[in-house]
């Protein structure tokens, strides 16, 4: 499992960084990094540590992590030829893991180290030198339940998170082990109560939802939401802001126009185009927008003075992981600041109703917690300050028929239920939403005015 993978032999333009591909094999590169800085920070107990739900040692997983390179770029050369990944399955993973794990448990800091400084480098070499009509074939893919994915989603999800994933696990690993050390009582944040693998799959299925229809249509909508949470978080001039689970942007540009310093993150990079669109369209230049899990950041921690999410985090399936991330990230007396909607508002009743059509996954917690003050308080327990403002937003289109018309077609959620549906039940959903529709319309027959409560929290680290 020590395999080394060679450089291609293409000549590579000196600015290959600004490409797409580039862009991607910077970030590849930087988690791969990102991790090697850590094990090298690690004494010998911390080595041996094993992971809490994995069970495999930290130095195993650093290994690993370096050795899955040659695979996950193999892989994703088929897709770059236009062709189906199949017959692998995440038994076969499981199997492979294992097999890695017994062969590796021995193995030394340096030597895992070493591997991922030369498998990463070849990896991003290797992407490097794919075109953007490489990027954006797509084809089935058996581990993620034959979805169509593009080569540059692909690589987004398995070889640039591959390492930001097991870096979280395993911070929270040795967070846990130092406050079982210290007698000090172990944060939710460092297990997840859902199985790695059932995990994964959910988030590609997430992640396949918010890439269909066009949600940036509806995102811009939504805009006033971003200025009023920037506001809320009192962004200034020369803060260093991190929006997550962006989308289009809303909240980036808000705190761009405020002469903040921007990072714009999602794991749908057609949404974080969008959002780049935008700024330029304003001329705002001192934004950055990188695909980023919320679930593993890579990012530093105590890297931000603000952290903002507008309704974005609170779709993460793992509610405390994604929490403590937000922590994590954020500078000691720094803000996080969240618009998220709540389980009685407009939003919270329309997710109901689609998912008596379509079941959410589960063992997943709604996403709407997010929107009580109760759930709040225990993923953000131990912070300095917590303020919350209840506040609505109007949803204002032509008429019920039309909002129906747009979220069916732009809204991830509501898109994906009707293409999950045969003909009576996409008629049967229709005529639920006209009826849930008029029983919150405020418009008085002129337009369609429906008011969505959310809840604006502002948390002081």
């Amino acid at each position: 499992m020590s395999t080394v993978i060679s450089s291609p032999t293409a000549t590579l333009s000196p600015t290959s960084a600004t490409t797409r591909a580039g862009r991607l094999a910077d970030r590849l590169e930087a988690g791969a990094r990102a991790l090697a800085d850590l094990a090298r920070s690690l004494s010998p107990a911390d080595w041996q540590i094993r992971i809490p739900k994995d069970g495999r040692k930290v130095g195993v997983v650093v290994h690993h992590v370096a050795s899955m390179y040659p695979l996950e770029i193999q892989l994703a050369q088929v897709l770059a030829d236009g062709k189906p990944i199949t017959g692998v399955t995440w038994s076969d993973v499981h199997q492979l893991n294992a097999a890695h794990a017994i062969e590796n448990d021995a193995v030394t800091r340096d030597s895992a180290i070493a591997l991922l400084r030369d498998n990463s480098g070849a990896a991003a070499a290797a992407i490097r030198a794919l075109g953007d009509e490489q990027l954006d074939r797509a084809a089935t893919v058996s581990l993620n339940d034959d979805a169509p994915l593009t080569t540059q989603f692909f690589l987004e999800d398995h070889a640039v998170r591959h390492s930001y994933h097991h870096l979280a696990a395993i911070r929270a690993a040795l967070s846990a082990n130092a406050a079982r050390v210290e007698g000090r009582p172990t944060s939710a944040s460092c297990e997840t109560a859902i199985p790695a693998e059932r995990l994964r799959a959910i988030k590609a299925r997430q992640q396949a939802m918010w890439a269909s229809g066009d949600f940036a249509v509806i995102g811009t909508t939504l805009q006033v939401v971003g200025e009023l949470l920037s506001e809320a978080a009192d962004i200034r001039g020369g803060h260093d802001v991190l929006d997550v689970a962006a989308g289009n942007g809303n909240a980036t540009l808000a705190a761009a126009r405020r002469f903040a310093a921007v990072t714009s993150t999602d794991y749908v990079p057609a949404l974080l185009e969008a959002g780049r669109r935008r700024a330029e369209s304003e001329g705002l230049t001192d934004v950055t927008f990188e695909v980023a899990d919320a679930e593993a950041l890579p990012y530093s921690d105590a890297q931000f003075d603000i952290v903002l999410s507008t309704f974005g985090v609170m779709f993460a399936p793992d509610h405390q992981r994604a929490a403590g991330e937000l922590i994590r990230v954020c500078k000691s007396r720094g803000r996080i600041g969240l618009a998220s909607w709540m389980p009685d508002g407009f939003i919270g009743q329309l997710l109901r109703l689609v998912g008596r059509y379509v079941p959410p996954a589960p063992g997943v917690q709604s996403p709407v917690l997010w929107g009580t003050e109760g759930h709040i308080q225990e993923l953000f327990a131990g912070v300095s300050g917590v303020r919350h403002t209840a506040r609505t937003f109007a949803f204002r289109y032509k008429s019920a028929a039309h909002w129906v018309d747009v979220f069916r077609r732009f809204y991830g959620p509501t898109h994906t239920a009707f293409l999950a549906l045969d003909p009576d039940g996409q008629r049967a959903l229709e005529t639920d939403l006209l009826s849930l529709l008029h029983s919150n319309d405020i418009g008085g027959g002129d337009g369609l005015v429906v008011p969505a409560d959310y809840l604006e929290t502002v948390i002081t680290k």
